[in-house]
This record gives structure tokens, C-alpha cells and sequence, in this order.
């Protein structure tokens, strides 16, 4: 077990828990050209049990109060530039939208939210509202054809 007290220690599993969070979701093209994301395309990772490693990891690493949501709010800020510019495709939708599901199921209160990177008003109105709706009719689009 590692012990995240130790600078290095800390250092090197936020630099390996900020690569693993900026990387998107498997997929792969089907025969007929369609993009299929590999898991559940809702939780973090692509499976529950994954994405509640990942935030008992960012939580030991990133103990203080406010910093867990700090840090991910900044990896959901990088990520989110093409979902703002409508210019990304529904893989970096799923993408940010999973990693904004990591964070809100896992932040100790909506008070560490305040300030940081994006506000939990631009999440709703820039990200959450628009992704939901490119993201279900990429789904229904896709499942119909």
C-alpha cells in the first residue's frame, strides 16, 4: 500500500490518475462504420467497480478538502472545450458526461464546487443539457439505423 503522505509518492499517482482520467473511452468501428463505445458508456471507465476505484484513488491521493473536486473539475474543463464549441463527437461527450457523473456521485459537498474551474451552473446549462441531448440522438440514431 502506498503512502500518499510522501510527495513523490502523491506526485506520481496524480500525474498517473490525471492520464488515466483525460483518456477516452475504448471503442472500436463496427462493419458498418459505426463508432461502438466498449462498456456501459455511463460509468467512468466503462464499468461501475472501475470508476469507484478511480475515486477511492483521487480521494486518497488528493485528501485536502476541496482538492478531489479541484482536480477533476479541471481534467472536466480540458475535456469539455469541444462539448462548449458543439464540436465533439458523442465519444468525448460520453467521455466528459462520465467524468462529470464520477465527480458529482463522489464530492463531498457541492460547497467545493464553488469557484473552482467550472460552476456547478455552467456544468448544468453547457454540459450536462446539451450532452444529454447530442448524446441520445447519437444513441437513438445509431440503434435505428
Amino acid at each position: 500500500m502506498f503512502d500518499f503522505s510522501d510527495t513523490s509518492y502523491r506526485k506520481a499517482a496524480s500525474v498517473f490518475l490525471q492520464e488515466l482520467m483525460s483518456k477516452p473511452p475504448e471503442h472500436e468501428v463496427d462493419n458498418e462504420g459505426n463508432v461502438v463505445v466498449i462498456g456501459d458508456g455511463l460509468s467512468f471507465g466503462g464499468d461501475t467497480d472501475w470508476a469507484e476505484a478511480i475515486a477511492k484513488l483521487a480521494k486518497k491521493v488528493h485528501a485536502a478538502p476541496g482538492e478531489f473536486e479541484e482536480i477533476v473539475l479541471a481534467i472536466i474543463e480540458k475535456l469539455a472545450q469541444p462539448c462548449r464549441e458543439r464540436t465533439a463527437d458523442y465519444v468525448q461527450w460520453i467521455h466528459t458526461l462520465s467524468l462529470i457523473g464520477l465527480l458529482l456521485k463522489n464530492a463531498v459537498s457541492m460547497r467545493f464546487l464553488q469557484g473552482k474551474a467550472i460552476e456547478p451552473e455552467e456544468l448544468l446549462q453547457s454540459l450536462l443539457l446539451p450532452g444529454v441531448t447530442n448524446c441520445c440522438k447519437s444513441y437513438c440514431f445509431l440503434n435505428l439505423h
